[in-house]
């Protein structure tokens, strides 16, 4: 099989072998992190799929995953800043790679810079929004229908 960013399927939990020529690998194609920056605290969900290699090349195939299929894995942010740094692959630019120690807050700056840099230069594309409030709706109801006892349906007929 190939290596993935530089990693190994030996000794690697996300790899799980099925049958032969096929093995598995677990990925996640996407990632939510809802964060409340008022609090720092929140959560990371990880949508967890199954990419499928066969005789170590990638099929294309991806298939739900056993445990995660219909819902993230979730975890605190708390739980992801608890680790005092994660141990990154980079490429070195010569076809290999590096390791490089990242404390984990810089993952959230980064995140947060990302979308400051991206929000400011797609806020600058957007047309200019009118601030005053809009005018509430006029709602124009029909004529009240004539009560009951005006109409001649409901009248009582003439004694004879």
């Amino acid at each position: 099989m190939t290596e993935n960013a530089g990693e190994s399927q030996i000794d690697n939990p996300r790899f799980e072998n099925v049958s032969g020529d096929f093995t598995y690998e677990a990925v996640a194609p996407r990632i939510e992190i809802n964060w409340d920056p008022r609090t720092d605290s929140g959560t990371v969900c990880f949508w967890v799929e199954l990419e499928e290699y066969h005789n170590g090349v990638y099929t294309g195939q991806r298939r739900p995953h056993k445990h995660w299929a219909m819902r993230p894995l979730v975890v605190p942010l708390e739980d992801l800043a608890k680790v005092r740094s994660y141990t990154v692959l980079a490429p070195d630019g010569q076809g290999g790679f590096i390791e490089i120690a990242v404390a984990p807050g810089l993952m959230g700056l980064l995140v947060k810079t990302a979308f400051n840099d991206v929000y400011g230069e797609r806020a600058a594309q957007l047309p200019a929004i009118n601030n005053e409030l809009p005018q509430a709706p006029v709602i124009v109801y029909p004529e009240p229908p004539a009560p009951i006892e005006d109409d001649p349906l409901f009248q009582e007929p003439p004694a004879e």
